[in-house]
């Protein structure tokens, strides 16, 4: 295989001066790998004054090249394309032609070819901030120890400051955006793994917001430049929902916010959760493909019935249409992922499909503790997983000596491990006749 390597330039233009912080040089945060594919990756940073970066990559060990794509933002991502599947590429960044230092061990391994198996590992959870046990959020320093090949963020990934209602405020809610994305634990993690997300209601909007938020194209458009996820939505300005395949591993990150009904004055039969577009892109994208493993990945719980907080449980048209659907389609290997609850659980259900339907809930990892609810009145969960701390979690897949196999776990903010671990079979995830 032949020695390839790249460059990204990118033309930073003014715009508010962003608050001073501890990181020296030009960067304000990142540099961070966004959506990784098998002949691509995204780059993204955010600088503390406007500067001409150049990005440039090469295959290790091999000379450095460049190849310019300008943008003109001063926060934004560029993709980087004509990769080699599954190879390591350094990285690094020149502002105003001075080379900046590697902070992180810049380095990032392309995804293998679509359909093409390969042992990996992800981390994932929801709910950051700073007002948990530790507001300088060191659990991500954790994250990054485990060595992920990406982490997905499930939402909740910042808090709009509910006393300052920042929520109200474009200018309130870019700034805590700025705070968050800059903290120093956050190097390791951003720098050497695909990061991707979907976001849930503090991210979104105030406490349980839906598509009734005013400032739901301002807080899209936010959301969109503090990320480089593949692609965000449909044709238009619909949501941050999309979906990326990773070797054997679909997943399909949902936005159950920009669009959904309130709760409080329609009844609950009337309820959308997702709007039509989003249902097409979805039910075509679960039956399209080809991925061993789907995630289906949701900022709140699909499966629960036993708490009294946010879930797919108050929209019961949408979930039913939706378990039909996989149900009457006989899609195998479906997983869901999900955050919200300030706890961490692994909940099942058996009578949807002709296999047991799991979900894995990871949250928080840097917030509040939610309330504890025993086993015996929580029937969806499995016995003993119900996690009280904060944690992420981590799924690996791998190809055991019984097939292809996926291992839960997860971790606390020490990063050892919470109690209960889960392997799971895909022989156990396959519709039965």
């Amino acid at each position: 295989m032949s020695l390839r390597s790249f460059a990204l330039v990118f033309a930073f233009a003014s715009c508010a001066a962003p608050r001073a912080t501890e990181q020296e040089g030009l960067l304000l945060s990142g540099p961070m790998v966004g959506a990784v594919q098998a002949d691509s990756f995204r780059l993204w940073v955010e600088l503390k004054r406007p500067a001409d970066l150049v990005i440039e990559f090469r295959e290790n060990p091999g000379p450095w090249h460049q190849q310019d794509l300008p943008i003109a933002t001063a926060r934004g991502s560029a993709r980087v394309r004509g990769l080699q599947p599954d190879t390591q590429y350094e990285y690094r960044l020149r502002a105003d032609a001075t080379l900046l230092p590697d902070q992180h061990g810049q380095s990032i391994r392309t995804a293998p070819d679509p359909g093409t198996w390969k042992d990996f590992s992800l981390g994932f959870g929801s709910c950051a901030g700073d007002w948990g046990t530790d507001p300088t959020q060191g659990i991500f320093l954790q994250v990054a120890a485990q060595d992920p090949d990406l982490f997905l963020w499930l939402g909740d990934n910042v808090y709009y400051d509910f006393r300052q209602k920042e929520w109200e405020s474009p200018m309130a809610m870019e700034n805590r955006w700025r705070v968050q994305r800059a903290l120093p634990a956050l190097g390791p993690l951003l720098a050497g793994r695909s990061n991707l997300a979907t976001w849930d209601d503090h991210d979104y909007g105030p406490d349980n917001a839906d598509g009734s938020y005013p400032l739901r194209l301002d807080s899209l458009r936010l959301f969109d430049s503090y990320w480089a996820n593949p692609s965000a939505g449909g044709a238009g300005e619909d949501g941050v929902y999309f979906s990326m395949v990773y070797g054997g591993v679909e997943m399909f990150f949902l936005d159950t916010r920009f669009d959904r009904s309130p709760v409080h004055w329609q009844p609950a039969a009337s309820r959308q959760l997702l709007a039509p577009a989003q249902w097409a892109w979805l039910e075509q994208g679960l039956r399209e493909s080809q991925a061993e493993f789907k995630l289906v990945i949701s900022g709140m719980q699909v499966l629960a019935d036993y708490h009294r907080f946010e879930s797919w449980r108050l929209y019961p048209s949408d979930r039913q249409r939706l378990y039909q659907f996989l149900a009457q389609e006989r899609i195998p290997g479906v997983l869901f992922l999900s955050g919200d609850r300030h706890i961490g659980e692994v909940l099942r259900r058996e009578e949807i499909l002709s296999y047991p339907l799991y979900e894995f809930t990871a949250s928080p990892l840097a917030a509040g503790i939610g309330e504890s609810t025993p086993d015996a009145q929580a029937p969806e969960r499995l016995p003993g997983s119900e996690i009280q701390v904060e944690h992420f979690a981590m799924l690996r897949f791998f190809r055991g000596e019984t097939g292809l196999t996926l291992r839960y776990e997860a971790f606390d903010r020490e990063g050892v491990p919470t109690g209960k671990a889960l392997s799971l079979g895909l022989e156990e995830l396959q519709v039965q006749d």
